[in-house]
């Protein structure tokens, strides 16, 4: 439920970027772009970092299943056997490229931990064939849904939509 009187009960985030045009015009350019640049990470591991990083800090209601973010980006979050639950539960069992278990395991402790981020983290994703460029695209990827989380969370609206996370990058 929205915190502010200026938006609907069942607020969006469509709703919050109306709000405030002029401030947040070029931030709602900046998903897209940042989902759509080229990058060693494919697009379906690009929307999986996202909802992951946005899950762990905590947008959403995990314990009921919730995952907005995962589900605008068009993830499975079938509670009992999804891709998504799974990555949530323990990345190093889920059914992914064990190439993107070390990147998971980093972005986890950059969403919970950061200030226990060390050399011998970061060299545990390069030992897995990660390039200094993929990674920063994942850390980047964090850094903008930091951003839209806190916009949304600050503003008590957890209702995604798609265009408003570079929708129109994911679909092509």
């Amino acid at each position: 439920m929205a915190h502010f009187s200026f938006l609907p009960e069942q607020a969006t985030s469509t709703d919050v970027w109306s709000t405030e045009r002029d401030l947040l015009k070029a931030w709602r350019a900046l998903p897209g772009r940042v989902m759509a640049a080229p990058s060693e990470l494919s697009k379906d591991e690009k929307a999986l970092i996202a909802a992951y990083y946005a899950s762990l800090k905590g947008f959403g209601n995990a314990s009921a299943g919730e995952f907005p973010l995962a589900e605008a980006l068009g993830l499975d979050v079938n509670v009992d056997q999804g891709l998504f639950h799974q990555v949530l539960e323990d990345p190093e069992s889920a059914a992914v490229d064990q190439k993107l278990v070390p990147l998971l395991l980093y972005v986890r402790k950059l969403a919970t931990e950061s200030y226990k981020l060390l050399q011998r983290d970061a060299d545990k994703v390069f030992a897995a064939g990660w390039s200094e460029r993929a990674f920063t695209d994942a850390i980047i990827i964090c850094a903008t849904v930091m951003f839209f989380v806190s916009v949304m969370m600050g503003h008590g609206v957890t209702i995604t939509k798609l265009e408003d996370f570079g929708g129109t990058a994911l679909r092509n």
